[in-house]
């Protein structure tokens, strides 16, 4: 199986900025700012939040996970919390800027590294344990990337991938393919089929459909693809964009509920369990141990099925600045870099990433240059035509709080004065859907960034499904096919986990 190591290194590439120059003007905003804006992002406890918010968007559950799972098979940031920033030089991403699942296949069975990520004496299948990853001792399952273990519903999607390649693998040995031929045909099929599944189901939801044919008017041909924000980065991607990866693709932070229902006989499961919760198998969603069979997940829970039926179907939370209060005390585990309090804050996390380490751009400065292009009108910039207000949540709703952020010195209303000027990248792209769309998708700012990087990726790839076989599309009958036109997650799941 040598001849089916992959083409990629542990070396990483670096990551880049998406404009030609360097749109940020303003400095960073103080650390006691952005620990105040991260105090009003945290929802508070449930009760009550109805009265602030609306409880959930009308987005399946299943695409906040499968956004997560994106996310690992295109960056890995490995470098630690609160790092400062060197000049100019970035970071390096320890994933390839592709949509070729790297984060399952690593660099092949061929691999003295990745190896062990495949069935030991048939090194075609990916290692499982029947519902669960193959795991070691310690309780870490065998795979590329440690973060799909992290918590149990993208382990469960991973999970789905490798028995999605596992049953095409099969099916192509049964028909008489050689190994070697077998496996490099079946990685090829699931990446296909994955890609579709980006690009035809979850950038429409996350973008709307309308952005994206923006973006790519007539099937995904390069000298017809919108890319204005791109065109400046050549023809192939070789980083991958900060704004995108620290900010406009951190949409699904906003919307990850505090507990999920994971199938018809287990209650509803909690992120997190209270530290003085015994942490045996069932006492949480987090991973980096064995799946109870009890925890296996019905996806008719977390993705709409054909039938239609959506009275078992949990719903994501809005795209919105408002995040579930179990991220803003994250298990030190999880935040290992950061294990004091402001470092296991999530919010706090990503808006000290984003304006300190990576010095990214104003949601202003991008939404100015949009502007410039003319991406978007005046009134599409938050602002403009209507206050810029901040939420926060139900805790901080009395008026001692509201003076004190935090224990900061900094009071509400000084904020607003400064975010409204100079919003943080991140907070600005929730904010805007939230404003344009109530938190059901993204707006013109984060959705464009988000829609242009994914179809760059696409076109830079000689193998995606826009370039080595354009017009590829799912064929009736294979691989859970129903309808070609509408390839979905749930037809996936449905013949990675056939009843």
């Amino acid at each position: 199986m040598n001849a089916q190591r992959l083409n990629h290194g542990e070396s990483g590439s670096q990551f880049g900025r998406m404009f030609a120059d360097d749109l940020r003007h303003a400095p960073p905003l103080p650390e006691l700012v952005l620990q105040a804006l991260a105090e009003t992002m945290n929802e508070g406890p449930s009760p009550g939040r109805e009265s602030r918010r609306r409880e959930h968007s009308f987005l399946d559950a299943g695409y906040t996970y499968l956004g997560q799972f994106i996310d690992h098979d295109l960056t890995s940031d490995r470098s630690p919390f609160g790092a400062a920033a060197s000049g100019s030089q970035l970071p390096r991403n320890f994933r390839t800027p592709r949509f070729d699942l790297d984060c399952v296949y690593g660099n092949g069975p061929g691999s003295e590294r990745d190896g062990d990520v495949y069935e030991p004496g048939n090194p075609t299948r990916l290692r499982l344990a029947g519902h669960d990853l193959a795991r070691r001792a310690s309780g870490r399952g065998y795979l590329r990337d440690s973060r799909n273990d992290t918590n149990r519903i993208v382990s469960q999607i991973h999970i789905a991938f490798a028995k999605f390649h596992n049953r095409v693998v099969d099916t192509l040995q049964a028909s008489g393919l050689a190994p070697d031929a077998a496996f490099a045909a079946a990685r090829t099929t699931v990446q296909r089929h994955y890609q579709w599944i980006v690009l035809h189901e979850y950038l429409p939801v996350i973008a709307g459909q309308e952005l994206v044919n923006a973006v790519l008017p007539t099937g995904g041909l390069a000298r017809v693809a919108n890319l204005r924000l791109l065109q400046g980065v050549g023809p192939s991607l070789p980083s991958m964009p900060v704004e995108f990866s620290a900010a406009a693709f951190r949409l699904g932070h906003s919307m990850v509920r505090n507990s999920y229902r994971l199938n018809r006989q287990l209650g509803e499961t909690f992120l997190f369990p209270s530290e003085q919760a015994p942490m045996d198998g069932a006492s949480g969603l987090r991973g980096l141990r064995p799946l109870p069979e009890s925890m296996v997940i019905e996806w008719d829970q977390f993705f709409a099925p054909r039938t239609g039926a959506r009275d078992l179907l949990q719903l994501a939370r809005p795209i919105d600045p408002l995040l579930a209060n179990s991220l803003f005390a994250m298990p030190a585990l999880i935040a290992s870099d950061g294990p004091s309090v402001l470092g296991r804050n999530l919010a706090y996390r990503n808006l000290v990433r984003g304006e300190r380490t990576l010095q990214l751009p104003t949601g202003q400065e991008v939404a100015a240059r949009m502007l410039e292009l003319g991406l978007i009108e005046e009134e599409d910039i938050l602002g403009k035509t209507l206050p810029f207000e901040l939420g926060f949540g139900r805790e901080m709703s009395d008026g001692s709080s509201l003076a004190n952020l935090a224990g900061t010195g900094i009071s509400l209303e000084r904020l607003q004065d400064t975010v409204a000027a100079q919003t943080p990248l991140w907070y600005y792209v929730l904010k805007e859907a939230e404003v344009f769309h109530q938190g059901e998708r993204l707006g013109k700012v984060g959705g464009r960034i988000v829609a242009e990087v994914f179809i760059k990726m696409l076109l830079a790839d000689d193998q995606s499904i826009l370039n080595a076989d354009a017009g590829w599309r799912p064929t009736p009958g294979e691989f859970g096919c129903v309808d070609p036109s509408s390839y979905r997650m749930t037809d996936l799941l449905g013949y990675a986990h056939p009843t």
